[in-house]
């Protein structure tokens, strides 16, 4: 649907100017350029989530998050 709408918009851009579309062009890039980095930012914090409680099952493993719970 998404791919429809698009092809529809593009056509009736491309029927008014060129210079249009190529402005409609850059907005797209910028938003898939966007959308990547949000999702990348996503996949190194659900990164660190998962390396911070395999630390904290080590630390409890051994005894020390007791010990550090306890001060």
């Amino acid at each position: 649907m998404f791919v429809v709408a698009l092809v529809a918009f593009m056509t009736a851009f491309n029927l008014r100017s060129l210079k249009s579309v190529a402005n409609f062009n850059t907005v797209i890039v910028v938003l898939q350029v966007v959308l990547i980095a949000v999702i990348l930012g996503m996949v190194f914090m659900a990164y660190l989530k998962v390396k911070a409680r395999v630390r904290w099952r080590a630390l409890v493993r051994s005894g020390l998050a007791m010990r550090m719970l306890s001060r």
